[in-house]
């Protein structure tokens, strides 16, 4: 009976060794994939952090239109509007909107507010948050390498002890 125990205590450890490892090594990453902001022209490298003076670039991709209404703006931190922009718009449902702003010389929080709407009842309206700083960009990554060997080191310590424990189970039992 220890030994099923055992056993099954095995496998959940192992189980959730191989979750947790998953959760908590990916960063969180702010907005949808579908609206996001980013510090390079490709798109590639989503940000919220920015130097002052750095370009912010939006993209934004969804199935309305915009023949009624597109607008992407920058807001200060009480929601007042600092710039705004007609977006560049590209394909046919879905359609990809893109906009480019300069981040603020002031340090603080801002707002990239995108609206869009058609004439068929179609509205997408969505907002995200960036911080400026007039310091240097600092950034935070999180990556696999970072974040595992905690979870991994903890978790092979357990698995050692469990195998151990039923080693020396089956050779008391035999």
């Amino acid at each position: 009976m220890k030994k099923i125990f055992g056993l099954v205590f095995l496998f959940c450890v192992l189980a959730l060794s191989g979750r947790q490892n998953k959760v908590m090594a990916r960063p969180r990453i702010q907005g949808s994939k579908n609206f996001g902001i980013f510090s390079d022209g490709e798109f590639k490298i989503p940000a919220h952090n920015f130097s002052a003076g750095k370009k912010i670039y939006v993209h934004l991709i969804i199935s309305g239109s915009g023949e009624e209404e597109k607008v992407i703006r920058l807001l200060d931190a009480g929601k007042n509007e600092i710039d705004r922009v007609s977006p560049n718009q590209e394909g046919n449902n879905p359609y990809t909107y893109t906009a480019t702003f300069i981040a603020p010389a002031k340090d603080g929080t801002y707002y990239i507010d995108a609206k869009i709407k058609d004439g068929e009842g179609f509205t997408f309206a969505g907002q995200q948050n960036i911080s400026v700083s007039s310091q240097a960009e600092s950034r935070v990554s999180v990556s696999e390498e970072n974040s595992s060997p905690k979870i991994t080191t903890f978790f092979s310590k357990v698995i050692e002890f469990l195998r151990k424990f039923l080693f020396g189970l089956t050779n008391k039992e035999g």
